[in-house]
């Protein structure tokens, strides 16, 4: 039977568990960590075995957002395009100085963060083995605006880095995808994936 991504089954399973902390550190006390089990309940070796997870922070308004990621510090990141978060469908909003929000991956290095099209995530196998791989969902590369090729969109803190505002970039509701590191999942075996 095929699993509704048009994939075979690869018998895995998935555990995931959200928490707090109380905390008289305000960087603890707003963070919510997540732990991500997998377990291999297959008979079959998974080669280059890849996980992610589909972004859609939706920072106040979510029109006006912008985007970015630091790949040193495994940090994927949205932030407001203008100083005044505006409201939206009658919330409020952030209002003036508006906060920024980050993932940022505790035990696994950050493979790629890209957006995801309006058409996406695609609805072949293929389509989401490119996304997972920092690729456009029909195999292309993403490039920077001095030529080379990214997986990280946004990376305004390495050489030749870039960012929305820098380029002009519309804001807008953004959805983006991150992925960690391929691994070889054995039989009877478990990863795990810590994020704050």
């Amino acid at each position: 039977k095929l699993h509704p991504s048009g994939a075979d089954r690869i018998q895995t399973e998935l555990h995931l568990l959200f928490y707090q902390y109380n905390s008289d550190y305000p960087s603890i006390e707003f963070t919510t960590f997540i732990n991500a089990t997998f377990y291999n309940r297959g008979t079959q070796t998974l080669y280059n075995f890849q996980c992610g997870s589909i972004i859609d922070f939706d920072l106040g308004n979510y029109s006006d957002d912008f985007i970015g990621t630091t790949p040193a510090s495994n940090l994927a990141y949205v932030y407001n395009g203008d100083l005044n978060d505006g409201p939206i469908n009658g919330y409020p909003g952030f209002g003036i100085s508006p906060p920024a929000v980050g993932i940022v991956t505790l035990n696994k290095p950050l493979y790629s963060h890209i957006p995801l099209g309006s058409n996406e995530p695609p609805a072949t196998p293929a389509g989401n083995a490119n996304l997972m791989m920092g690729l456009h969902s029909d195999g292309t590369p993403f490039i920077k605006p001095d030529s080379s090729i990214t997986r990280y969109i946004y990376d305004d803190h390495t050489p030749g880095g870039w960012n929305e505002y820098s380029i002009n970039n519309p804001q807008g509701d953004r959805k983006s995808i991150i992925s960690f590191d391929g691994t070889t999942f054995a039989p009877a075996t478990i990863l795990c994936y810590d994020m704050a």
